[in-house]
């Protein structure tokens, strides 16, 4: 049983047949098998010394999870290897002295989004797991008339080809009255394209599909519970999802 002071799902592990769970305490960080893989109790399989955040997985096995340390005062992100007792790895390092962390990762291409102060400021950058090319920190991703941009979800099945992933993010600061904006990149395009997001969109909620359309969860007092759908590569199904000289969202598909 876990007794952290404090206990946070991960997100869901690859296959989605299993749950895990951290526990922070004040000198480490524990990680749990929940639910699944035939346990009726939370299971403890590792304990990591620092406070740890964050969690991506970079496999489609489970094994292999990704987590933001803070210790001695910087923060890294490290590898956890499950199935070895929670063996530790350095993955982000950019210098000794910068706290990078790592905010999203996608399995098939290797796509890394990390956020880092080693540029001399906090800023957005992407690089590839496994690469010895260093990270990279693309101007279109500092704020520029925004406050911040968060990545929510990669486009998968773009096996070993990061440069053409899609990246959605959610700009905060961007329009009036303090609503999200939305936005999309691939490190190919050298861009951010933005534009709103569907009205009682759930903030940071969505998932790209294989073929590059982009949904995204909605409530309204006339759709309780909506999906909003559009492909923002500007392929043959664009014309259909948005409408509006601003870009708004047209509903694909409801349920109640």
């Amino acid at each position: 049983m876990c007794s952290s002071d404090l206990v946070s799902l991960l997100p869901p592990a690859p296959g989605g047949l299993c749950a895990f769970a951290l526990g922070r305490g004040p000198q480490s960080t524990s990680i749990w098998l929940v639910a699944g893989g035939g346990v009726l109790v939370p299971q403890h399989l590792a304990e990591v010394p620092g406070r740890c955040t964050g969690g991506s997985w970079l496999d489609r096995t489970g094994r292999l999870l990704a987590l933001d340390r803070e210790l001695d005062g910087r923060t890294k992100t490290v590898v956890v290897d499950l199935r070895r007792g929670g063996e530790t790895s350095p993955l982000l390092q950019i210098t000794e002295r910068s706290d990078d962390r790592l905010l999203l990762a996608d399995p098939d291409s290797g796509l890394l989004l990390v956020r880092s102060d080693a540029p001399g400021e906090e800023r957005l950058g992407w690089g590839v797991l496994g690469s010895t090319r260093p990270v990279r920190f693309p101007d279109c991703l500092r704020p520029a008339g925004w406050s911040e941009a968060t990545p929510f979800a990669v486009q998968p099945g773009q096996v070993l080809t990061p440069e053409a992933c899609a990246v959605a993010f959610r700009v905060d600061g961007r329009g009036a009255a303090g609503r999200p904006w939305v936005g999309v990149w691939r490190p190919a395009e050298r861009r951010l394209r933005e534009f709103p997001a569907p009205e009682g969109w759930l903030p940071g909620a969505g998932l790209w599909t294989r073929d590059g359309e982009l949904r995204l969860p909605y409530a309204t007092p006339q759709v309780p519970c909506g999906l909003a759908r559009v492909r923002p590569s500007g392929g043959p199904g664009a014309a259909a999802r948005l409408s509006g000289s601003g870009g708004s969202w047209v509903p694909a598909a409801a349920t109640g």
